[in-house]
C-alpha cells in the first residue's frame, strides 16, 4: 500500500521508494506487482471498524516517506513535497472518520521538522547540518502548531512510533541551541522506539544519540554489531556514525 501510493500518486522513482523502505528496486518491483493484483478489487472508500487502523497506518507511513524524500531534495523540491505531506497529515488528523492521536502525532512530527526547512539550506542552496543551522530562521508558527498537535496526540491509549518520533523532534526543535539539546531524554525516546520497531533505522539513530549523550563506547559497540546487517541505504550513515563515535573516544582519552 505504501509503495503503491508513493508510485501512483506522487510518481516517485523506484529507487527513491526503495531507499525509503530500506529495500532494493527488484524486490520493490515485485511488491508493487503483487499490490496491484491484491488491491484491484479493493474499495477506495474510507474503511471502518477493524480495517481502519492498518489502512490509516499505511497512509501515515506513506506521508512520512513523502516528507523524507522532500527532506533530502533541493530547496525547491523540499518545499513542494514536505509542505504537501504536512498538509495531508493535518487533513488526516482533522478527518471525522480517520482522526486519531497517531495522525496528530505524525502531523506534529512533520511540522516540527518542517519548521527547520527555512534554516536547512544556505543562500547557495547547500544543506546546513543541524548543529550549524541558524535557529532564528526556523518557522516559529510551525513549531507552535507542531506542539499543539503533539498535545492532542497525548490522549492516545498507547504511544506509537509516531508519538516517540514526534517527541524526539520536539526535543530538537525546542532546544535553545544544539549544545542545549537534551540527548539523554532523546536516548530514552529511542529506547522506547526500538521496543516497537527493531529495524536498523531506529537502532542506528539510538546509537548516534548515545554518542551525543556522552556514551561513545556504548554507541561504538552498537554500531559495530549493526554494520554487518545494515541496509545499503543506511550504510554510509552507519559508517559516519561509527567514525564519529571513534573520534569522541579519542577526545575522551585525551
Amino acid at each position: 500500500q505504501v509503495a503503491l501510493a508513493l508510485r501512483a500518486l506522487r510518481g516517485f522513482d523506484l529507487s527513491v521508494i526503495a531507499d525509503g523502505l530500506l529495500t532494493n528496486e527488484a524486490a520493490l518491483a515485485q511488491r508493487l506487482a503483487r499490490a496491484r493484483t491484491v488491491l484491484r478489487d479493493v474499495s477506495l472508500a474510507v474503511p471502518a471498524g477493524h480495517e481502519l487502523a492498518p489502512r490509516r497506518n499505511a497512509v501515515l507511513h506513506a506521508l512520512l516517506l513523502m516528507f523524507n524524500a522532500g527532506w533530502q531534495a533541493d530547496a525547491e523540491r523540499a518545499r513542494e513535497l514536505c509542505w504537501d505531506a504536512i498538509r495531508l497529515a493535518r487533513a488526516l488528523a482533522a478527518h471525522p472518520a480517520a482522526a486519531h492521536p497517531d495522525a496528530d502525532a505524525l502531523a506534529a512530527l512533520l511540522l516540527l521538522h518542517g519548521a527547520r526547512l527555512t534554516g536547512r539550506h544556505d543562500d547557495a542552496g547547500d544543506i546546513v547540518p543541524l548543529p550549524g543551522q541558524p535557529r532564528d530562521r526556523w518557522d516559529q508558527g510551525m513549531l507552535r502548531l507542531g506542539i499543539t498537535h503533539l498535545a492532542r496526540a497525548r490522549k492516545a491509549a498507547a504511544l506509537s512510533r509516531w508519538h516517540l518520533q514526534a517527541g524526539i523532534a520536539a526535543e530538537h526543535a525546542m532546544a535553545a541551541d544544539y549544545a542545549s539539546t537534551n540527548w539523554p531524554r532523546i536516548v530514552g525516546y529511542y529506547e522506547a522506539l526500538v521496543r516497537i520497531d527493531t529495524g536498523a533505522a531506529p537502532r542506528l539513530s539510538r546509537a548516534i544519540a548515545l554518542a551525543e549523550a556522552g556514551e561513545p563506547a556504548q554507541a561504538r559497540q552498537m554500531l559495530q554489531a549493526l554494520l554487518p546487517s545494515v541496509p545499503d541505504a543506511l550504510r554510509a550513515h552507519a559508517h559516519a556514525a561509527l567514525s564519529h563515535a571513534h573520534a569522541r573516544l579519542e577526545e575522551h582519552h585525551q
